[in-house]
């Protein structure tokens, strides 16, 4: 009887790493755009003297939080309870309010509007890397997790 109880929960520890890990994938694929989009249209334009190594780092990483946190208050990250339309559009949602809060930000670091283009660029490379992930991920969770009758 201990061990099953120990495999189960070994299984249990398991399952919430692996589906941590690929959550985790989700954020970075998409900071990774937005540093794309940082890099080649942005850093340079900053007020003053542009950001080097740490300043480009902490925009990378500000984006990163906010699209995490804004993720996970629409529930975008519910591969067990959601379909993958629920899952797209939620992820979509805290994607569009992320790039507004970092335009914002941008606004104030550069003092003067920024090119609209690139960040409606991010938006679209933002969304195919979500469908991509979203179907990836409900497809294995639902594969390697499925309930048993």
């Amino acid at each position: 009887m201990r061990n099953e109880t120990v495999t189960s929960s070994g299984q249990y520890v398991k399952h919430r790493v692996l589906v941590r890990f690929v959550k985790l994938l989700d954020v970075v694929a998409v900071t990774a755009v937005f540093a794309l989009i940082w890099t080649k249209f942005y850093q340079n334009h900053v007020y003053g003297v542009p950001f080097y190594y740490w300043g480009n780092w902490a925009v990378i990483l500000l984006y990163a939080v906010l699209y995490f946190y804004l993720t996970r208050v629409y529930r975008g990250f519910l591969l067990h309870l959601s379909r993958i339309s629920e899952l797209i559009y939620s992820q979509f949602l805290a994607a569009v309010l992320a790039n507004a809060l970092i335009y914002i930000v941008l606004y104030l670091l550069i003092r003067k509007l920024p090119a609209l283009l690139p960040m409606l660029l991010c938006l679209i490379m933002d969304l195919a890397v979500i469908i991509l992930w979203t179907t990836l991920a409900h497809t294995w969770h639902s594969r390697c997790f499925a309930r048993k009758k």
